[in-house]
Parts: structure tokens; sequence; C-alpha cells
């Protein structure tokens, strides 16, 4: 049986037949009481929504603790005789008591009364965004291991990784499937530096992280890993990304994500691609795996592939900044900007380190309506002392001025009170001012006309059509903190006019009633308006939309038109709920591109 089986075995134990008394507070003698009705701890989503950081406080003495808070928040623990666990370390036993108490503890968190007794501290983390400052303590390499949620510092002595701790737990919870004990009491220290690699497991070759998470939750782990994708927000101040290890890979790995702190990740230079092994504890939201540290030094032997030309985008005629995929060794980047050349005869004169990822790069003048392309030595480094990827050293930007290149990307029409969505990607960099976004060719709405915002290639732009709560963001993508913005794109507020749900052609034009950049017909089962075969045959002879005819024959019917066109029926009536999107950025200008499907605005499409 593996090791996240057995524990699935024992806990059903424990559910059915109540835990082993571990404190005089316990109901004396042999005697059992029934425990109520389990109750239900929602798993979440697997979108981290962060972690609840409230402030534990001190239940009072442990004689007082069943007395503490509602006495509906009680939690019983029931007496089913010392053989009711197969566990024969006595905290362990502890430590699985509390672990169950959790688990039936209602969803604001129950009263206890349970001691656990020389469990040694394996990890201590403080404050960090929204996770609450605590430390963990387990007794045995398996497990069973629990996190306590009391800010270290408030303790007395301070708990320290090496410590040999004993307390009683007076409150617990279980806050996305981890099980915490919020309010302790009794603290003391009874040995230091006991020796963590005991208690270190290796779970670099598991198969059952995932299945089996019940069984590693809160334990003090070491894991090699391949990070597989970018790094996305998870929860306030961390971001976590999929990783794949010797025994997870593929589907298999798609909920084993790797959780770090915004500034650890960052100051790292860790992101997809990268390999390394962790040392830290196994933490979870909900069914997802999440390895995780909250300190940069967590991660150790980290190797990742040469640095790569993202993006290069001119803010001025005489200024372009070049943006890499890893953070970048100043110490080895020129002043004089020599390792930046150009073609047209733009030259470079100085270079400045502008961000951890880029440089900016001061030249000759730009000439208007002109398309440079920058080519990076490999003498400039990353801080891993990598030189640039020679098979991806250079970007293509416009002059200074000239508009970005934009695509429809999602869209969502049938949002309640006309507050309909538009998301645009960035297909090459430039300023956005001026182009138009439109509902129809034969009678014209103009649906948004976008703001003076210089774009980088593969930026988001999320328009918010009626009369929405957001701002239009100027200076980065979080200027807005409304609710209703996404921090991965910039949000814009466009018209008060919202997409009509039925038969439209909508377009992306360039400045001043220009040329059209992006187009696509979309139609729903209702009446169409008789203008729509018009307007699909309009962006078919554009070359805007494919195929260019109807078999051979003019697109000249609502049925003809139809058969050409997206259908994106089944949009949500809320910014949450299904909504047409390209499929993974498809761009073949044929209906088969779009699908309706569960929202992504703000991130890329799946």
């Amino acid at each position: 049986m593996s090791k996240s089986s057995m524990l699935r075995f024992l806990v059903g134990i424990s559910l059915a037949a109540g835990l082993a008394c571990a404190h005089a507070g316990c109901s004396g003698g042999g005697e059992t009481t029934d425990a109520g009705g389990d109750v239900s701890v929602p798993d979440g989503s697997s979108t981290d929504a962060g972690k609840d950081g409230a402030t534990p406080t001190d239940a009072g003495d442990a004689g007082d603790a069943g007395d503490a808070g509602d006495a509906a928040n009680d939690v019983t623990v029931t007496d089913a005789g010392s053989d009711a666990l197969p566990l024969t370390n006595p905290t362990s036993i502890q430590i699985q008591a509390v672990r169950n108490a959790a688990t039936q503890a209602p969803a604001d968190g129950g009263t206890v009364n349970l001691a656990i007794d020389n469990a040694v501290v394996t990890y201590v983390k403080s404050l960090v965004g929204s996770d609450p400052a605590g430390f963990f303590v387990q007794a045995e390499q398996t497990g069973p291991a629990v996190f306590v949620a009391v800010d270290p510092a408030a303790l007395t002595p301070v708990p320290v990784p090496g410590d040999q701790v004993s307390f009683v737990v007076t409150q617990v919870v279980s806050v996305a499937s981890v099980k915490e004990a919020t309010a302790i009491t009794t603290f003391t220290r009874t040995a230091q530096n006991v020796a963590l690699a005991p208690l270190l497991q290796d779970v670099s070759a598991a198969t059952d992280l995932v299945t089996g998470i019940d069984g590693y939750e809160s334990e003090y782990i070491k894991m090699d890993f391949t990070v597989a994708s970018p790094f996305a927000p998870s929860g306030t101040g961390f971001v976590q990304a999929q990783v794949t290890t010797a025994g997870l890979s593929g589907n298999a790995s798609l909920n084993l994500k790797l959780r770090l702190p915004t500034t650890a990740q960052a100051s790292l230079g860790i992101d997809n691609g990268c390999a390394a092994t962790l040392t830290g504890i196994m933490y979870r939201f909900g069914g997802v795996a999440q390895p995780s540290g909250w300190a940069s030094g967590d991660v150790a032997g980290l190797a990742c592939k040469a640095p790569k030309v993202k993006s290069a985008l001119a803010t001025s005629l005489t200024q372009t900044v070049v943006t890499f995929d890893r953070n970048l060794d100043g110490t080895t980047l020129h002043a004089n900007g020599d390792q930046f050349s150009f073609d047209h005869g733009l030259l470079a004169s100085a270079a400045t380190l502008s961000a951890p990822a880029q440089v900016t790069v001061t030249t000759s003048s730009q000439v208007a309506q002109t398309s440079y392309t920058v080519t990076v030595a490999s003498t400039l480094q990353d801080t891993l002392g990598k030189g640039i990827d020679s098979t991806a050293n250079s970007a293509s930007f416009p002059a200074f001025g000239s508009p970005a290149q934009l695509q429809l990307n999602e869209i969502n029409p049938n949002i309640g009170s006309s507050l309909d969505l538009i998301e645009l990607l960035v297909k090459s960099p430039g300023t956005i001012n001026g182009i138009t976004i439109e509902q129809g060719i034969s009678t014209k709405t103009i649906l948004a006309t976008l703001p003076n915002l210089v774009v980088a290639q593969g930026d988001l732009v999320v328009v918010h059509l009626g009369a929405p709560t957001s701002s239009t963001e100027s200076a980065s993508k979080t200027d807005c903190s409304d609710a209703s913005c996404y921090g991965g794109a910039w949000d814009i507020n466009g018209g008060s006019t919202g997409v009509t749900y039925s038969g439209r052609v909508l377009l992306v034009r360039n400045p001043n009633n220009g040329t059209i950049q992006d187009a696509a017909p979309f139609w729903t089962g209702t009446q169409l308006p008789a203008a729509f075969p018009t307007d699909v045959m309009s962006i078919q002879g554009s070359g805007d939309w494919l195929p260019a005819d109807c078999s051979g024959n003019p697109c000249n019917t609502l049925q003809l038109a139809e058969s050409v066109s997206v259908d994106w029926s089944s949009c949500g009536t809320a910014a949450s709920g299904s909504s047409v999107a390209r499929k993974a950025n498809a761009d073949t200008n044929y209906a088969a591109d779009w699908a309706v499907g569960p929202s992504s605005f703000g991130s890329s499409n799946p």
C-alpha cells in the first residue's frame, strides 16, 4: 500500500471510529461520545486566492480550552481506544488527532484541547502576502505533519527549525484543505538542534503527490523538479508554476505547482524551463499540490536555459527598451551600447539596465514608419553567467509613434447591463492611440477608441464596455484596483454601448478610419440582421476572413453567412462565465480558430 493510500486508510478509520484521547482535557476513561455529523470543508478551486491571514489568539489555559468561544464551534474528538490508529509514534498519533479535528471543524474553525508533545519544528515562515506566519511540526519522515498558524515571534522561546517543542492546540481549522492549528497554549521547548535530515523526505520519484496529497501535506520535503509553465499569481505576494519530476510529468503533473513568494521568484530568476531542487514544505490549495518555499534559499542547484530576447519597444525616437526572459547580470552590460546592433543605419550609443530583465538602449534618431531589428551579443549574460541564446537574440519593433498591431482574442458579448468585454492581443508593439474597435461595416458602431498607450508584443488589452467600475490604466497593468480589472492585462474603458449579441462582424481598425487590423464574424441562433451577409462578404473580400466564398458562391444569405462564421452562442451573462476565444491564440482567419469555453480574460487562452 502506498504512503498516501495508507494515510487515507488511517483518516477513514479516525473519522469513522474517532481519535485516541491525547490529553487529560478529554472525557475520561474509555468513554466515547458522538461527534455529530461531519462538516464538509470545500477544497476551493485550482486558482489560489491566497490564505486567510487572521491573527491567532490565545485560547487560555489548557483546562479552560474546551470552554473557549462559541460552543457551536467545539470539535468533539471521540475516544476509540489506544489501538484505533496503526501509528505507533506517540507524537505522530497526537499530530494526526489535530489534523483530523481540523478536518471535522466548522468552516470558520473549532475549539479543541489536544496536546502535541516533543514534535520537531521543520520549517518556520514569517508573514508573506496573504499567508499567515507560523511553523510546521512533525515527528517521523513520512509524517503526519501539521501547520501551526501562530506567529513564532509571539511565542517564548521563539521556535526555530530543529527545536523540539510541546504545546496544547486549542483552535483548529481547515483552509483550502490545509489543516491548521490556529491557537495554542503552554508552549515549551524540550530540546534544541535536533537533526532535520532524518525527517527530510525526498519526493522526487513519488507518483502520488497530487492524488495522495493528504498523505504529504505540511511535511518537510526535498524535490528535484523542472518548471513546465510560466509563473502566474497564486494569492497576494505569491506566484506558482507547474513543475515536473522524475515521478510526475505530462498531464499527471498539471496540479503539481511550485509556489514561491513573488520576490523570491524574481531574485532567483527562476522561470519556465529551469531545473532546481527545493527543500521546503508540501503545501496545497484544495486538490493542487504546492511544493513550497518562502525564501530564495529554499531553492538550490538552479540551472536554466540561456536567456532569450523577448521583445523590443521604442519608447522615444532615440530610446528602445529590449526585454529578456531572464534577469541579467548588470556587470556584463557595456555602457556604450556596443552589444546592441540595429539595421537601417540605427546606431547605439549607450545602454543601461532599466529593470532586472530589461535594457534601455540610446540610439540615433529613428525614421518614422520604419521597422527595425535589434540583435544582442552573447557577451551580455544572465545572473547565472549564461550568454544570450544565439538562436533567440533579436527582436523587431516599429519606430516610435507607429501603431501597434492588435488581434481580437476573447469576447463576451452577453454580460448583464451591457458590461461586455473584448480582449485584444498585441501582435507587434507600438502605440494604440486612436485605434478603434468597431461593430458592423454597413452600419458601423464604434465600441471603443483606444487611448495613448504604448504596448509591447504579447501584451493583452481588455476593453470594458458599458458603464464599468474599472478605470483606464496608463502607467502599469496594476493601476486599476477594481475587482473587475485584470492584473495580467491593460484595462481600458471603452464606450457606453455594449456588443449586440446576435449576428455581428467585429473588427479592429487603424486610427482615422484606416485599414482593418483584424476582423471576425459571429452569430447566434437568434434573428440575424439583414446586413450580416453583406458585412461577412466585405471582410472576405478584403482578405481578413476565410474562406473567401461559400463553395464558390457568394455568402449572400443568412444561412450561408452563418456557415462561415463563429457561433458564439452559450456565452455567459457574467465576466466569469463562458466567453468566445481563440484556441491557444490560433490565427488562420477561419471560424475553427474560435470556441466558446471558460473565461480567461487577462491571461493566455487555453
